[in-house]
């Protein structure tokens, strides 16, 4: 088993098709047993690269004469294997092609079947709304700092108010009356 596992390491160093060093790769890690970490001390890359191009294996037929067809590179073998559905895989590879995808665009194309993220082009919050919250919230307390952030998935609203106990607990209560969630009585 030594022999054999030395074998396809000196055959690992010399092989340049990608699907065989992933074929390769898979036969050490799961019939010989070496960990993917020593095989990536190997090879002098990362643990994440070896699973990835272990992945390669499971992309469909189509996807694979893709590659060798020189229609896609290597990076969008690599995203597009991050799909779990051969038929999404083979969709996503499609879409690829008609659209000429960069290997971003792939990624996002892949996050999109992956997590059914919408890419629109929908406008952000313009920048007179965040002064208006900002200015909003300085009424409230003139030392606070504020920070908007909003992503394509998320917007978050920070709102920092340095002092001891007793001063932040005053901001938060004048906060949550401002907000009606508790009456002048309550605090």
């Amino acid at each position: 088993m030594a022999d054999q596992e030395r074998l396809l390491k000196q055959k690992l160093l010399t092989e340049k098709d990608p699907l065989k060093v992933a074929a390769i790769l898979k036969n050490l890690h799961k019939n010989l047993d070496v960990p993917t970490k020593e095989l990536a001390k190997f090879m002098k890359v990362s643990g994440p690269y070896i699973s990835s191009m272990m992945r390669l294996l499971k992309l469909p037929e189509l996807v694979i004469d893709g590659y060798y067809s020189k229609l896609i590179k290597l990076t969008h073998l690599l995203v597009l294997s991050r799909l779990n559905d051969p038929e999404d895989s083979k969709s996503a590879y499609e879409e690829v092609l008609m659209q000429n995808l960069s290997t971003v665009a792939t990624d996002d194309l892949v996050r999109k079947y992956k997590y059914s993220i919408s890419f629109s082009k929908a406008p952000r919050v313009d920048q007179k709304t965040l002064e208006k919250i900002s200015n909003g919230i300085k009424k409230i307390d003139t030392q606070s700092r504020i920070k908007v952030i909003q992503t394509r998935i998320k917007a978050k609203i920070v709102i920092e108010r340095q002092g001891d106990t007793e001063e932040t607990t005053k901001f938060i209560e004048k906060i949550a009356k401002k907000l009606g969630v508790i009456d002048e009585q309550e605090s």
